[in-house]
């Protein structure tokens, strides 16, 4: 075992080749909550965008990274993009350590001719409200989004929880507005969503020992903590 920052394992675990390219090393969260915005979005958007598309995928390809800084090609597109802002770490109490670091995803139209980007205006709003559901009255569910091999009873039914294998302690929904974003000398019309992340530190006691605190609320004198004491594992360093 090993400490956890939110779905980060420390030390970190480098992604397989397979995974690379959808899994950014030291941070597998962030892949798995773009795959779980792909399965909304394509149950909830996908139909209604194929009658004014015809033809043509909501989502043809998922990628995290900010297409500004990486590779960009028009053929992949409309694609959805998912990539981190600047992060903010905090100690909240003893040993609950914190990091909010916002998400953006980013849905790039594909090219078409003016006359035909009437009909498709609506998109940002069907892309907000899609991702608000699944996000807030169904807290990070979503039937469309069933994780292989989930042993939580609920996720054939209500799709798996993006929070737990995620590992986020929370999700939050922010701006949806539409965006223009600039590659190179071209314009593309895209539409983005703001997502406030929260990620905790986990550490594993069993990596390096612990001692044991217990805070005394049974006034019995009993050696043994009773049902309103408060027993602490803090861990300690091992010397190499």
């Amino acid at each position: 075992m090993a400490d956890t920052y939110g779905a980060t394992t420390l030390p970190v675990t480098a992604p397989s080749l397979v995974e690379a390219y959808t899994e950014p090393v030291g941070d597998p969260g962030l892949g798995v909550f773009l795959a779980f915005a792909k399965a909304v979005l394509e149950h909830e958007v996908g139909a209604a965008w194929e009658e004014v598309a015809p033809g043509e995928p909501l989502i043809r390809h998922a990628r995290p990274h900010d297409p500004r800084e990486e590779d960009f090609g028009t053929t992949s597109l409309p694609t959805l993009f998912a990539y981190r802002g600047d992060g903010k770490l905090s100690r909240w109490s003893d040993g609950f350590w914190v990091e909010e670091r916002p998400i953006t995803l980013l849905w790039v139209y594909p090219p078409a001719q003016a006359e035909k980007m009437t009909a498709r205006r609506g998109v940002p709003v069907a892309i907000g409200r899609a991702l608000h559901k699944a996000l807030g009255p169904l807290n990070g569910r979503h039937p469309a989004w069933v994780v292989t091999g989930d042993t939580d009873e609920g996720a054939a039914v209500y799709g798996s929880d993006v929070l737990t294998h995620g590992g986020f302690q929370q999700l939050v929904m922010g701006t949806v507005r539409h965006a223009e974003i600039t590659v190179g000398q071209a314009k593309y019309d895209a539409v983005t969503v703001d997502i406030e992340a929260r990620e905790v530190l986990t550490q594993d006691v069993t990596l390096r020992g612990s001692t044991q605190i217990t805070i005394r609320r049974d006034v019995t004198g009993s050696t043994t903590p009773g049902p309103f004491d408060q027993v602490i594992l803090v861990p300690v360093p091992v010397p190499d």
